[in-house]
């Protein structure tokens, strides 16, 4: 697909979250600080306003480090959204393995630009994700719960098996079991035993 690399003025890069996938906040500024950009961001240009595919976290440190402007990939614009999808996606497989949250992320991305018809275990394994549709299933819905659920299955603390069983209970009850798998780190049979047991009491 055709870019075209060019300064852009921060200013004029909109925070639209269409094509955000990392879950991690910040931690580039004294890289940035050190050796500069090296991987520029990939926007798209609407008019006079640029919108982020890939690279928020370089441009929230290039803001922080009080940067005017920044060097960026610019995509060609009027493509259908799945194609600047699939880039946002491709981009952040490369660099490193994403996380269950990220993951549903990227899924949810693509499922909702697909064309009718298309299945989208047709294209993930071409951009660096599980084609299993059963594993698919499973993830999918994970971005969509409580944060507090969402950080603790990035953290390991809880099991995906356990995850919609949790999400369906009061926020109160559902963080006081989150702390209690955690406070005991509990594997998946200890924490559906848990929950049983929760429930009859």
């Amino acid at each position: 697909m055709a870019s075209n690399s060019k300064q852009v003025l921060l200013a004029k890069i909109d925070d639209d979250p269409t094509y955000l996938i990392t879950t991690t906040a910040g931690g580039l500024e004294p890289s940035l600080a050190a050796v500069g950009l090296i991987n520029p961001p990939i926007l798209i240009q609407k008019q006079n306003i640029f919108q982020i595919v890939s690279g928020f976290r370089r441009i929230a440190a290039a803001r922080k480090l009080g940067w005017s402007k920044i060097e960026a990939n610019i995509l060609d614009s009027g493509l259908p959204v799945l194609a600047y999808a699939r880039i946002a996606v491709a981009a952040n497989t490369a660099q490193r393995q994403l996380n269950l949250i990220e993951m549903s992320r990227a899924l949810n991305l693509l499922e909702k630009n697909l064309p009718s018809g298309q299945q989208l275990s047709e294209i993930t394994s071409e951009i660096g994700l599980p084609g299993n549709s059963a594993y698919i299933a499973k993830v999918i819905p994970l971005c969509h719960y409580a944060e507090s659920l969402q950080s603790a299955i990035i953290n390991g603390r809880v099991e995906v098996a356990m995850a919609s069983r949790l999400n369906e209970k009061s926020n109160d009850e559902r963080d006081a079991l989150i702390h209690l798998f955690e406070a005991l780190q509990l594997n998946l049979n200890q924490q559906r035993e848990a929950l049983v047991l929760v429930s009859e009491i």
